[in-house]
């Protein structure tokens, strides 16, 4: 067993893809249709659908589902300093800005445009 790929569900699919894939770089080989599309990083599939699309398929005991509760995509940038600026000049939401943390690693940590955290490694 193993774990096939990760889905986020959206509000608006098309910004997001724009967002993942301009600002973290994740390559979307296919166009969306049923709701969503999948995005590529190495050995990732991260699948981006519409959060109606999710209520359409199983019913209104997920229409309640919230965008960033404990969920967290950790990504490694090779420099840590540009990559903050990228995301500050984008008009990215960061929630923390680049700090050492108690273990060592450099870490910012910011948002997607709905509100799930991510954040950035220096690798």
């Amino acid at each position: 067993m193993g774990i096939d790929y990760i889905a986020l569900f959206v509000d608006d699919v098309e910004r997001s893809i724009v967002f993942y894939r301009d600002l973290l770089g994740l390559e979307f080989p296919k166009p969306p249709k049923n709701g969503g599309t999948e995005g590529i990083s190495g050995n990732l599939k991260l699948g981006i659908y519409d959060r109606t699309w999710l209520v359409k398929l199983f019913g209104d005991r997920l229409e309640s589902h919230q965008a960033g509760h404990a969920f967290l995509l950790s990504l490694p940038v090779a420099d840590l300093g540009a990559f903050y600026q990228t995301l500050v000049t984008a008009g990215v939401e960061i929630v923390s800005p680049p700090k050492k943390m108690p273990w060592g690693q450099e870490i910012v940590f910011f948002k997607d445009p709905d509100g799930n955290l991510l954040e950035a490694v220096q690798a």
